[in-house]
C-alpha cells in the first residue's frame, strides 16, 4: 500500500483528490487487521466508495484498478472467516483476467497481487 500511496501522491490532476480519499478509506479499513475494526474493516470499504471513484474504475483507470485489487488482497486475508472464504481471491483473479496490457509501472504490483491472492494459507 505504501507504493500505491507514493504513486497517488506523484500523480497530479483532477482525479488526485478522489484517489487520495479512496486510498485513505482503504488504508483505514485494512490497518486494524487482523481485527475488523470499528467501521467494518475491508468488508465495509465498498460502501464508502464515491460515484467518482466508481466512474474511474468503470473507465479502466489503472490507479482505481490497483486499489480494487488491494481490496481483494485485504479480503483474501480474511479467508478464514466463514462469511468471506475465497471471495478476495476470486475477486482478484476475476479482475486480473479482464486486464489486457499491463502498463510497465504496474507490472511489479500486479505480480505481487497475483502471488498474494494465490497463497494457500
Amino acid at each position: 500500500m505504501v507504493g500505491l500511496k507514493s504513486m497517488i501522491d506523484a500523480r497530479k490532476g483532477l482525479d488526485q483528490q478522489i484517489y487520495q480519499a479512496t486510498w485513505q478509506r482503504l488504508h483505514e479499513a485494512i490497518e486494524p487487521w487482523p481485527n475488523i475494526g470499528p467501521h467494518g474493516g475491508p468488508i465495509a470499504w465498498p460502501l464508502s466508495l464515491s460515484d467518482d471513484f466508481a466512474s474511474l474504475l468503470k473507465n479502466g483507470d489503472w490507479i482505481a484498478r490497483i486499489m480494487l485489487l488491494h481490496y481483494g488482497v485485504a479480503m483474501r486475508l480474511l479467508c478464514h472467516r466463514w462469511y468471506v472464504r475465497d471471495w478476495g481471491r476470486r475477486l482478484v483473479l476475476a479482475t486480473l483476467e479482464l486486464l489486457d496490457d499491463i502498463p510497465q509501472e504496474w507490472e511489479e504490483t500486479i505480480s505481487w497481487i497475483r502471488r498474494a491472492a494465490a497463497r494457500e494459507d
